[in-house]
């Protein structure tokens, strides 16, 4: 399905039944495509590509890291960034003004591909959180 922010997730080759199939994977798929988010300040365009560059190079770099010190993750079996733009987009590059329609222009040509798997029944993630804290943030 196609989500407001103008990623895509989808399960690829999995159904939503918890029975393990020999030799069938089920893996998730989220796709943010850059020129198809919605209108919104360059500030928050910015935001929202440096967020997900951040949860791709979690994949790439830390996950496997952590998985071999025993903590369990879901496994990435592919991460395909493509968020350089992001790099120089700090800094004036040479005939575009900063903030203008060049900008937005360049922001909106890169894309983040994440194919992660999917989690289980038996997968938790409980909160770092205790009840009242819970509460509180409500």
């Amino acid at each position: 399905h196609v989500d407001e922010s103008g990623g895509e997730e989808s399960d690829v080759g999995g159904s939503s039944d918890a029975s393990p199939r020999p030799g069938v994977v089920d893996l998730f798929l989220k796709k943010v495509v850059a020129r198809c988010l919605p209108p919104m300040p360059l500030h928050a365009l910015r935001r929202d590509l440096c967020s997900n560059r951040v949860e791709a190079r979690f994949y790439r770099e830390f996950a496997p890291i952590l998985a071999e010190r025993g903590v369990r993750l879901l496994q990435a079996a592919l991460v395909d960034e493509r968020l350089a733009v992001l790099d120089d987009s700090e800094a004036v590059v040479e005939g575009v003004e900063r903030g203008g329609e060049d900008e937005e222009r360049r922001l909106r040509t890169g894309g983040v591909m994440l194919l992660l798997e999917c989690a289980q029944d038996n997968y938790i993630q409980s909160s770092p959180l205790d009840v009242d804290q819970l509460r509180c943030t409500l």
